[in-house]
């Protein structure tokens, strides 16, 4: 699938008048949590509020400091934890943060898409007086979230059509997480920097 880039405004929480632009953040959805480089953060005012340890994709322990940051990519902003990337470390836009903005990777374009709208698809339409159970709820329902449905809504679902195309099987192990990936830059993806991965056995 390969890797990609996007940028980034990251945003002091407590002063939203402090923020910081990264214009080429790595995308990668096998690293659950964003890390930001420590002088990225140290420059916005940004301070260490806990230290947490990371298993890295060659089984060595490390710990990094976090903190709380807001994320902006595009028109789309979430709260989220951030690890403070030392020298040495990746820069990246990580699973968790990935889902708070509600986007997801296509990697066959190798950008990021809009999520699914959240609360439309799952609406529930109260009974109206005297209507039957059954099929009626259920064609007002769709009736409601086909006349909502934004232009966003509509590339989320042609581009989950892509991402499933683009999908390894179920079946497979799934990778572990490393956390960063000290490696050299080479276009790996995820899986390839990882050559540990979980069995249904351990």
């Amino acid at each position: 699938m390969g890797t990609f880039a996007t940028g980034c405004l990251v945003v002091n929480v407590a002063d939203r008048k402090k923020s910081a632009r990264l214009p080429n953040l790595l995308v990668d959805s096998g690293s659950e949590a964003t890390w930001i480089p420590r002088k990225v953060l140290d420059s916005i005012g940004i301070a260490p509020a806990k230290s947490l340890s990371f298993r890295m994709a060659n089984g060595r322990l490390i710990h990094r400091d976090v903190g709380y940051a807001l994320v902006r990519v595009g028109r789309r902003e979430t709260a989220d934890d951030v690890v403070f990337a030392e020298a040495g470390d990746y820069a990246l836009l990580g699973a968790r943060t990935l889902e708070g903005l509600n986007l997801w990777v296509d990697a066959a374009n190798k950008k990021l898409v809009p999520g699914r709208p959240w609360p439309l698809e799952l609406v529930i339409v109260p009974p109206c007086a005297g209507e039957p159970s059954g099929g009626g709820r259920e064609q007002v329902a769709q009736s409601i979230v086909q006349t909502v449905m934004t232009e966003e809504a509509i590339e989320f679902h042609e581009a989950s059509a892509r991402v499933a195309a683009t999908a390894p099987a179920l079946d497979r192990p799934a990778p572990l997480e490393g956390g960063p990936f000290v490696t050299l830059p080479g276009g790996k993806t995820a899986v390839e920097r990882e050559p540990r991965v979980r069995t249904p056995e351990s």
